[in-house]
């Protein structure tokens, strides 16, 4: 859906001169009002679960300070002052798009490697029908150590 929106974001200011960075920066702004306008509650053409990220989560959320993810035991950072083992760090590879300049309108798209402490871990509700586990990441310097 963010793509589809993306495209009639950018035919909607093809007559204007708008570079990418602009585009994605009003994709970004503008997706969620678009997103639940777009799949309203009982719609018969949009899945459940569609329907149910549109409507967003319940307001009370859950905290852990560790979490186990398909066999992996995650710890927040200051759970583990103390312990001899550290399973705090988190390793992403994402597909990012990335600009020279304000101006470019050449998009580059690559894989780029971020390294993360986590420091909190937030369980979010849609209603009983599922849950989804926000990890709350500090940047780690990989540069300066």
């Amino acid at each position: 859906m963010h793509n589809e929106y993306r495209a009639i974001t950018k035919r909607k200011l093809r007559n204007k001169t708008r570079s990418q960075s602009h585009i994605d920066s009003i994709v970004h702004r503008e997706f969620l009002n678009w997103f639940r306008h777009e799949v309203p509650f009982g719609s018969t053409s949009h899945s459940n679960e569609l329907q149910w990220l549109a409507c967003g989560p319940l307001a009370q959320a859950r905290c852990f300070q560790a979490y186990n993810v398909n066999g992996f035991k995650f710890r927040i950072m200051s759970r583990e002052e103390g312990m001899k083992t550290q399973n705090s760090g988190i390793y992403v590879t994402s597909d990012t798009r990335s600009y020279a300049s304000k101006w470019d309108v050449n998009v580059a798209i690559g894989g780029v490697s971020y390294y993360r402490r986590l420091v909190d871990i937030i369980e979010l509700n849609y209603s009983g029908q599922f849950t989804v586990v926000l990890f709350k990441c500090l940047w780690a310097d990989t540069m300066m150590g």
